[in-house]
């Protein structure tokens, strides 16, 4: 629910990188090949094709002081959500 509504606001876009991404409920299982960390691999029209996955993000982390509500939630692709996992705001 909360994923949906953040994506109806953003887009299936990095917050971060402007890259698209996608969920890996949006691929049917019957296209997936495989599934790593940061891509998603599947077979689509006899095409093999790889997305960056998707992830919520926090704008302000939540061990210091950011919430889980909507407004402080983005879309990232998972390596820009890795990157930034141990780097404060300030410095972004």
């Amino acid at each position: 629910q909360t994923f949906n509504e953040v994506a109806r606001r953003q887009g299936m876009y990095c917050f971060w990188c402007g890259v698209e991404v996608v969920r890996e409920k949006q691929i049917p299982s019957v296209w997936r090949i495989a599934k790593k960390k940061s891509k998603i691999i599947y077979l689509q029209n006899g095409v093999i094709c790889q997305a960056k996955a998707a992830t919520i993000d926090h704008l302000e982390r939540v061990c210091e002081g950011g919430t889980n509500d909507p407004e402080n939630l983005v879309i990232s692709c998972y390596p820009c959500n890795e990157q930034r996992s141990y780097q404060r705001m300030e410095y972004l």
